[in-house]
């Protein structure tokens, strides 16, 4: 017992002899904490409860209850078909960058309620409040308007699936039609890199590739333009020491004169290292040469830079206008899915979904500053009171290698 009363009283004093060290760390990660949570921006939440009843399947005349599973908001609320009419209801609410597919997908998520199969919550994060709650009750009534096309008149009157399967695969094909129709007059998303380089993955070998034939061009302007602003640079640092030498009597030959002996110089004929060899005895006719060659290589590059330019304004917006048209497709091909399924039911029974509770005002989804700085203050004491026993233990092996 003494042996652990002496220890315990060790590190309270290594505790009370470093407690300024221990108050720094602690200190220091609460205000880095507390700084990092208030500058980061707020992201807000807005819920709609929704209530789905539950429905039953009539087939080969036994009754089945529709397991909590196969219900059809965990498919239906959360699909790209009932993104792009929420998109097109909301319209210009949306920023544009809101507006791709997809974007407006992410920022939903499909709640179930633990205790009713029949509850569940459309949650929409955004940093503007007021749209997050114009999305989320926007996306509610978009889902029941969806809810009761799928299931309204179904029981008595099977046909009614059957023709809107026939109508969206109407719709889809056209809509391939188009997609295709694009894709031969733009030359977006050709081979090698038709899917997009597996759906848009984050890294590409080639950027250029899929914009196919056009997407060459531009890559070949981007790098002559690259090569003459080159070339450009290379005439006027040649140029600065031409006058500098004018100025000290220096001869041509000092000159790194190599500098020329680029394609975007040679390749125009007019000036070369022979060139201006010919006229070595006169520095003024040298620099003469180089002022002319730079003036004309940066008449090439303004007139590059602006077909780069309009170039690649032209093929951001095929991007775009491609994007919507494959997530029309998407849509099409989820629905059709969703149909094909309806048609292998007899009847469906079903009553039609509503609002429990339409989102009103949002919370703060994060940052937590609070929560941040109590779990940075746990931190903080946890690595200070390490470090001061580390402190503490290199202090007691210097002095015993002092002794």
């Amino acid at each position: 017992m003494e042996d652990m009363e002496i220890d315990l009283q060790d590190y309270i004093k290594v505790i009370l002899k470093w407690w300024m060290v221990i108050v720094g760390v602690f200190l220091g990660a609460v205000v880095v904490s507390g700084v990092v949570s208030l500058r980061e921006p707020a992201v807000y939440e807005a819920s709609v409860t929704m209530f789905e009843p539950s429905y039953q399947v009539i087939a080969e005349e036994r009754i089945y209850s529709i397991n909590q599973t196969d219900r059809s908001y965990t498919s239906l609320a959360k699909s790209s078909l009932l993104e792009s009419r929420v998109v097109e209801a909301l319209g210009p609410a949306v920023p544009l960058a809101g507006r791709s597919p997809g974007a407006l997908l992410s920022a939903v998520t499909i709640v179930p309620d633990t205790k009713n199969a029949a509850l569940f919550d459309i949650r929409v994060r955004h940093t503007d409040p007021e749209l997050a709650v114009q999305i989320a009750n926007t996306w509610a009534s978009e889902y029941i308007e969806m809810f009761n096309e799928l299931n309204t008149g179904s029981a008595t009157e099977p046909g009614f699936i059957r023709e809107q399967l026939a109508l969206a695969e109407s719709d889809l094909e056209a809509s391939e039609q188009a997609l295709r129709a694009f894709e031969e007059e733009t030359g977006l998303g050709i081979a090698p890199n038709q899917e997009y380089a597996s759906e848009f993955a984050p890294v590409m070998q080639d950027p250029y590739a899929w914009y196919g034939t056009r997407g060459s061009e531009l890559k070949f302007k981007t790098e002559l333009l690259a090569s003459h602003r080159l070339a450009r640079d290379n005439l006027l640092l040649l140029l600065d020491l031409a006058e500098d030498a004018r100025r000290s009597g220096r001869p041509v030959d000092d000159l790194p004169l190599q500098l020329v002996n680029v394609p975007a110089v040679s390749g125009r004929g007019q000036l070369s290292v022979e060139t201006i060899m010919q006229a070595a005895n006169d520095l003024d006719a040298v620099v003469g040469l180089l002022e002319a060659e730079e003036q004309s290589l940066t008449s090439v590059i303004d007139v590059l830079a602006s077909q780069v330019e309009q170039l690649h304004a032209e093929l951001m917006q095929d991007k775009y206008e491609y994007l919507l048209l494959r997530g029309t497709r998407n849509a099409l091909l989820e629905r059709i899915a969703m149909l094909s399924r309806k048609t292998q039911e007899l009847e469906l029974e079903a009553s039609g979904a509503h609002v429990i509770s339409p989102a009103v005002r949002t919370v703060v989804a994060s940052p937590s500053p609070w929560l941040n700085v109590i779990v940075a203050g746990v931190l903080g004491l946890f690595v200070g009171v390490m470090l001061a026993f580390g402190l503490e233990y290199l202090g007691r092996v210097r002095g015993q290698r002092g002794r």
